[in-house]
């Protein structure tokens, strides 16, 4: 039984149909308008998220002010290890990763009107997200969440000039 041979020269063809195709798709990359998001900027993600679905946004100011005045219950979305290593003060731990859990034993200290602020490790975290989302599901409408989380605080802390 003979072999079924390629024609001659067909992997130099292969080869420069490849070329060709990775120069065009670098071209349309580079001067499309609708350009492919090769990298999604994380930093950014959570936030943008958080507007389309209407969430109020809260920054390190707002933070402050709200833990200085005691004027929202403030609600802690990481797992509870991180939780224990370091949290806003007076937050509640609520794992958005194990809410069949947490959620009942919080529920108590929660009404519809009361006003949150949800937060988790920083911007690229989308813990606290989640369950604000989850949180607006079981009808508590005053939800501001910290985007910058508890990095940001940690960092707001450890400047000379500390916090207000």
């Amino acid at each position: 039984m003979t072999g079924v041979r390629p024609p001659a020269g067909w992997t130099g063809q292969a080869l420069l149909l490849i070329a060709v195709a990775a120069l065009l798709g670098a071209l349309a990359q580079t001067f499309s308008p609708t350009r492919i998001p090769w990298k999604e900027d994380r930093s950014r993600y959570v936030e943008s998220k958080a507007l389309a679905a209407g969430l109020a946004l809260a920054n390190l100011e707002d933070v402050q002010r709200m833990v200085r005045d005691q004027s929202h219950l403030l609600l802690d979305a990481r797992p509870v290890a991180d939780y224990d290593r370091g949290h806003l003060p007076g937050a509640f731990s609520l794992p958005q990763t194990d809410l069949d859990t947490y959620y009942p034993q919080i529920l108590p200290l929660l009404s519809a009107s009361q006003p949150l602020l949800v937060y988790c490790s920083g911007q690229e975290c989308d813990e606290s997200f989640l369950l604000s989302l989850y949180l607006r599901e079981q009808g508590f409408t005053n939800i501001a969440l910290f985007v910058g989380g508890y990095l940001t605080w940690q960092a707001a802390e450890a400047t000379p000039e500390g916090l207000q």
